[in-house]
């Protein structure tokens, strides 16, 4: 027995962590040719898939005391620059919430035209116009984001950098995400971080890379008018 997460296992920390610095800092699929096809070892052996997922979850879930004690760390930071960038995922669970509420609607409309005596046509019709904005409204479901946010310590030295999943940026969950901080939160124009500025005790600053672009914005609508 050692001090490696994965003992047992023919995984070091350094596989892992190329592993996972290739898929989440650069989006490097581990399937279809790329990361699955990457590690190749003599005679041709490789490392599946499956068995990389595998190890970057077991490893995720003994590292959930540290990720706690990171957010700890966080709150008692000086400063947070924070931001989000869209991420898509195709296993989002608003997509099934979108599926149940279009099969929903597709009963009712084949219910409704049975009731008005509707033509066959006519209902179909109706049901393809459904279908065509169930498929936008589905893609639109996998843009789901990462919050990142970068930590100043007190003695102005560089923090923690943490980068948190959430299906969600409306106003409700950004606050909660925020909680009870009460240090300073630097953000870009996102409604989001106003709102929560409004109910809470962190002090709230701007962009001043964001700010002139909305000037610019604002006069070139101007000279377009």
């Amino acid at each position: 027995m050692d001090n490696n997460l994965l003992t047992g296992t023919i995984c070091e920390p350094s596989l892992l962590a190329h592993i996972i610095v290739h898929k989440m800092q650069f989006g490097l699929p581990l399937y279809l040719y790329r990361l699955e096809q990457k590690l190749v070892f003599p005679d041709n052996q490789n490392i599946s898939r499956q068995l990389m997922s595998a190890w970057s979850i077991t490893t995720y879930n003994k590292l959930k005391g540290l990720e706690a004690a990171f957010e700890r760390a966080l709150y008692k930071s000086t400063m947070w620059n924070i931001d989000e960038t869209s991420l898509l995922n195709i296993h989002s669970n608003k997509k099934s919430k979108v599926q149940l509420q279009y099969d929903r609607d597709i009963l009712t409309i084949q219910e409704d035209g049975n009731k008005q005596k509707l033509s066959d046509e006519s209902i179909i019709s109706m049901v393809k116009e459904r279908y065509e904005q169930y498929k936008k409204d589905s893609h639109n479901t996998m843009n789901c984001f990462m919050i990142v946010r970068s930590a100043t310590n007190k003695d102005g030295s560089r923090g923690l950098v943490m980068f948190n999943y959430t299906e969600h940026r409306t106003n409700e969950y950004l606050g909660s995400f925020i909680g009870d901080y009460n240090g300073v939160l630097q953000s870009d124009g996102l409604a989001g971080y106003s709102n929560a500025a409004k109910d809470k005790s962190f002090v709230h600053l701007g962009c001043l890379i964001h700010y002139p672009r909305s000037i610019i914005i604002q006069e070139n609508l101007l000279n377009v008018s």
